[in-house]
Formats: C-alpha cells, structure tokens, sequence
C-alpha cells in the first residue's frame, strides 16, 4: 500500500495560502478514504507538527484507523487509554462491529472527560477533543462513525458519506467546503479492507 502525502491548504481572505488542521473520512462503496494534516494549532504563532491518524490493526481480524482533532493532550490521552485496553485484549480488540467499536471510542472519550474536565474548566478551557473512526471487522462490513466530545457517535451514511473535523479558521468568511459524492465514487463493487 503506497500513501501519499500533501500539506493541506486553503485561501485567507486575503489571498494567502495558509495550513489548516482537517481530517477527512469518506466511505464508498468499495471501502474507506481517510486523511489527515499533521498540524497542531494552540494559538497564531504556536503551530507544531504531530501525529493525527492512529491505527489499530490485528492482522485478517479487524482494522481502525482513528483520525483526531481538538486537544492534542485530551486526543493523546484517548489514544493511550484505547491502545492500552487493545493491547490487552479489551475495547476496541473485542468490538464485534464498527458501531461497537465507535462505543468503545467514546467510552475512553468520557473516561477521560471525567478525568480533566474539572481542572480545563477551572482554567477558562472546554473539553474538546472529536474522532473519525474508519475500519472493519472480519465478517462486517466497512464503517465510518464521528464520535463526539461527549462520547456519542454519528454514522456515515450513502446520503452523506464524508465526516469531517478539525479548525477552518484561515476562513473565517467562508464556510468549509462542500463535497459532492456518491457511494461509488471509486466504481465497481464492495469489498473488504481485511
């Protein structure tokens, strides 16, 4: 499998091309399109570089490929607490379909919640953290689920098969991007990620 990479721009009303932070999952009929940015953003003039687009695989069984935006130190949290449940067999390693695992994605979601919310709020800061799930599990087919700050998921649908999330802020009088897609933007039939 080649993977491509393009830094992700767009046009300031002022005619220049900035980075912005963006993921982007798009379900077809024929499986899965996921992208990301590396860009982290905590203000105009403190803009870093990291890892959006984790994956969690057991190889003929399952894949997910989780895409993240908000707080890096709420997404990292997430990300420990549900590679140290499927290391150890649990969570997203037992979910028997991909509405099961975007449960188990909002479950550590609220864990966390729980955990640091008290203390961003007594700092004037809001939890805000939001996830793309893309994946399959053997036997199921392929699935695409935003799950929320709160820890409730959404499901792509052949009526609007893309999610999106991340900061559009170099835009700020314009709105994001429209997509015109159909499920069979890649042809042919289904198939499977496994």
């Amino acid at each position: 499998m080649r993977a491509r990479y393009k830094t992700i721009v767009g046009r300031s009303p002022y005619g220049k091309e900035e980075p912005v932070t963006y993921c982007l999952g798009i379900l077809t009929r024929q499986g899965l399109v996921l992208a990301s940015d590396s860009r982290t953003n905590a203000g105009y003039d403190d803009v870093n570089v990291c890892r959006k687009m984790h994956k969690f695989v057991k190889p003929g069984e399952r894949v997910f490929i989780l895409l993240c935006s908000g707080s890096l130190s709420l997404s990292q949290s997430v990300i420990t607490q549900l590679s140290r449940d499927f290391e150890h067999g649990k969570g997203l390693a037992t979910s028997a379909t991909m509405y099961d695992a975007a449960r188990a994605v909002g479950e550590q979601i609220r864990r966390v919640r729980e955990l640091d919310r008290p203390a961003l709020e007594r700092d004037g800061y809001r939890f805000n953290v939001h996830f793309i799930l893309g994946g399959q599990v053997r036997g199921e087919p392929h699935g695409l689920y935003l799950v929320y700050p709160q820890g409730n998921p959404l499901s792509a649908a052949e009526e609007s098969p893309y999610l999106q999330i991340g900061e559009w802020q170099v835009w700020p009088a314009h709105p994001r991007p429209r997509y015109s897609l159909r499920p069979d933007i890649a042809g042919g039939g289904d198939e499977n990620l496994l």
